[in-house]
């Protein structure tokens, strides 16, 4: 009987001269066909190990001997890094017989065990040729959107992409710095990422779209596309860019109606990012809405987090009856500083954001942020299967929430006419 060393070293060299025969081959092949080929292999999920043997070849872990049906074998199991269909690891052994107990390898046999354990070494190679790039644009902080970037992440494993075996996404975090924005789009562009999501901020995007008109781009903000720039129309985008746009820039007339409800005071304040390129069309609609319903509407500015205490500060010693929190991608990575000085001053405040209400705020009304990435994340595979950007229309996300805090409303003895609290939250 063949030693487990020997019978892995042997296995190695096979699968080298496998590898330098078919590589070129398989790296032909699209990858359903592969995906294919490698679901029709035999695979088995047992555990029923003998004991763990020595040796090993490349792309592979360990041998282990088992036994069945008075044969014995060696299954060997794919290394994590170059398993190529998701999350399947530790759960796919390649099972090659190898002969039975006391007899001799025969021939067919020992070539079986070199084909098996080849296959994983050339996976590897023709995976990493495949391995596609995401420059991934944002004008925030990782922290604040890390629950966003995970739906992004979740819908891209739904297409078929999976970080560190067929997808690679370069992090480009602004920090709340749109002056970074142009740089950091640059350089995703001379690393030559397969595709650009833009997030974060109607900025993010057109820094994007200035930095090139060949890399795909897939955005995802609150604002009109078309207004800004971004896109000739929504259902034909046209160049090289499309995406999600969850409007939550255009909700401001909801937003000032249900803080009027709450407090029928005719003076309420508006709080926006003087740094954004849209901040004149959020001012636009905020004044029109306030005059549509007879209010008067103090607009308060604020960049940095100093600002943002001190315009606070001033606003608790105005004679406003609320606040309304402008939408944009700093604020956000800021929502628990907004929740704790709104407690402090006791300044009823309403966000475009539910995660500020679940965080203790008061009420907020908007799109879903999450499900935008989502739906980018969607979007974006498609992109890297091939389909163009200009080929996919803008969608719109249709859904707003209002999302209530009862215990703070309470707390502030503020009360909620019943058809907010018999709206669904959809």
């Amino acid at each position: 009987m063949l030693r487990p060393r020997k019978v892995a070293a042997a296995a190695h060299i096979v699968a080298r001269m496998v590898v330098a025969t078919v590589t070129e081959a398989w790296s032909w092949l699209s990858p359903a066909v592969r995906s294919s080929l490698l679901h029709r292999s035999e695979w088995s999920a047992g555990q029923d190990f003998v004991g763990t043997l020595g040796g090993g070849a490349a792309g592979l872990t360990k041998p282990v001997r088992r036994r069945a049906g008075g044969s014995e074998y060696f299954a060997f199991r794919p290394d994590s890094d170059i398993w190529p269909l998701g999350p399947g690891p530790e759960i796919a052994y390649a099972r090659v017989r190898i002969g039975r107990t006391g007899g001799s390898m025969r021939r067919r046999e020992f070539i079986a065990l070199g084909a098996g354990a080849g296959i994983w070494p050339l996976v590897a190679h023709a995976q990493q040729s495949a391995i596609s790039t995401i420059g991934w644009l944002h004008g925030a902080n990782a922290d604040a959107y890390a629950p966003m970037a995970t739906a992004f992440r979740k819908s891209l494993n739904q297409s078929g992409y999976f970080e560190t075996q067929n997808l690679k996404i370069e992090y480009r975090w602004a920090e709340g710095r749109l002056e970074r924005l142009p740089g950091l789009a640059a350089d995703l562009v001379r690393r030559q990422v397969s595709v650009i999501f833009a997030a974060g901020g109607a900025e993010t995007a057109l820094a994007a779209k200035a930095a090139t008109s060949a890399i795909p781009i897939v955005f995802a903000n609150g604002v009109d596309a078309v207004e800004v720039g971004l896109v000739a129309s929504l259902n034909r985008p046209g160049g090289n860019i499309t995406g999600i746009s969850f409007l939550i820039n255009t909700l401001g007339h909801k937003q000032l109606e249900i803080l009027h409800e709450l407090q029928p005071k005719a003076i309420i304040a508006v709080l926006l990012n003087p740094d954004l390129a849209t901040v004149s069309l959020q001012s636009d609609d905020i004044q029109a809405a306030a005059r549509a319903l007879g209010l008067q509407v103090d607009i308060v500015h604020a960049s940095t987090e100093q600002e943002i205490d001190t315009a606070f500060a001033s606003l608790a010693k105005s004679p406003i009856a609320g606040l309304v929190i402008g939408a944009n991608a700093f604020f956000f990575s800021r929502r628990m500083q907004f929740v704790g000085l709104a407690a402090r001053y006791s300044i009823p405040t309403v966000y475009p954001w539910r995660e500020a209400v679940i965080g203790g705020g008061l009420v907020s009304y908007g799109a879903s942020v999450t499900d935008a990435y989502r739906l980018a994340g969607i979007y974006t595979g498609r992109v890297l299967k091939g389909e163009k950007a200009a080929d996919l229309p803008v969608q719109q996300a249709s859904n707003t929430e209002l999302v209530i805090n009862l215990k703070t409303a309470r707390r502030w003895a503020l009360r909620f006419r019943s058809h907010y609290l018999a709206a669904p939250m959809r």
